[in-house]
């Protein structure tokens, strides 16, 4: 089984966001800055071949788990 790890933040505006904080922006581009507002998803998921159905740029599924 593959299993892989994402942890991408999503930035967020205004002064009442439930449960949102700073976090490190690991893909901050030219006009971003190094930290962001809003939250930080981590998920996990089982990674599922595309088999012989796979469209060209496609290398698979990511289930939750």
């Amino acid at each position: 089984m593959i299993v892989a790890v994402d942890n991408s933040p999503t930035q967020r505006y205004g002064r009442h966001v439930e449960g949102a904080g700073v976090h490190h922006n690991p893909t901050a581009g030219l006009a971003d800055g190094e930290w962001m507002y809003g939250h930080n998803w981590v998920t996990l998921r089982r990674v599922e071949s595309a088999g012989e159905n796979r469209v060209r740029g496609e290398h698979g599924v990511g289930i939750p788990v």
